[in-house]
């Protein structure tokens, strides 16, 4: 039970906040768009579509036993700010980093739009080996990792400020397209799996191009559930070498 005598550091109305919360679940007008995400919320809430991409970094616990607080300080920034850059399109509308995962929702109306998200996932795939071979550790298991999903369905866009007639800031995402995404980034590369997971709706909405590329370059599940694959970006991968390389990482 909280003490209800300790000094307070912002004060809450418990009676306004029940009145509030009646208002919020019976009488708050939620807008529902079919097909697009609008770049800032006029409104309470809505229900939208669009494309959740998640980087997913592998095995943090054993990252934090195996380098200094300070090293990790710089490893996790170099791994934010380097994917910060890469998924910033004309078409992202949230982009943020929280504790292992990377979240990037993209506003994805024609088939063009989500295909153009397969390049980016294939650049945000390939900045590890740039990272890799900047670390220069000849024990690969102090190598970075990550799995990458993506998906592409509904999603509840809400304002959280108090006020209703806020617009523009504050806004959270939910729902279950942003579940599913987290679900395919955490399986992907490992058991055997490659890096990038993609989702049976994701997959049904890239155009000709992005579907040759599913076609070719991905694995389909066996339970139909989406299809598993290994994007690269060579320039990328060839950052900062010099002389002839490989193809590429197999």
């Amino acid at each position: 039970m909280i003490n209800n005598d300790a000094p307070e550091v912002g004060r809450y109305d418990p009676d306004a906040g029940y009145a509030r919360i009646g208002v919020i679940l019976h009488e708050d007008p939620i807008e529902e768009s079919a097909e697009t995400l609008p770049p800032r919320l006029h409104g309470p809430g809505a229900v939208v579509s669009g494309t959740v991409l998640v980087v997913d970094v592998r095995d943090s616990s054993g990252l934090a036993r195996k380098y200094p607080a300070i090293h990790l300080a710089r490893l996790y920034r170099a791994l934010a700010s380097e994917l910060t850059a890469i998924l910033t399109s004309p078409q992202v509308r949230h982009l943020s980093f929280h504790g292992d995962r990377l979240w990037a929702i993209y506003d994805t109306p024609t088939g063009a739009d989500a295909s153009a998200v397969l390049d980016l996932a294939a650049r945000a795939n390939t900045v590890r080996w740039m990272i890799n071979r900047q670390l220069q550790y000849p024990n690969e298991n102090l190598m970075i990792g990550y799995g990458i999903g993506i998906e592409y369905g509904r999603l509840i866009m809400i304002n959280t400020d108090l006020d209703p007639a806020a617009t523009g800031g504050n806004l959270a995402y939910a729902g279950p397209t942003l579940h599913r995404a987290a679900e395919l980034a955490h399986r992907a590369d490992r058991f055997d799996r490659l890096p990038i997971d993609v989702g049976v709706g994701f997959a049904g909405r890239v155009d000709d191009r992005g579907g040759r590329i599913l076609t070719e370059v991905f694995q389909r599940d066996p339970d139909d559930q989406g299809c598993n694959g290994n994007l690269i970006d060579h320039a990328l991968y060839e950052a900062g070498t010099t002389g002839e390389r490989d193809s590429g990482p197999a």
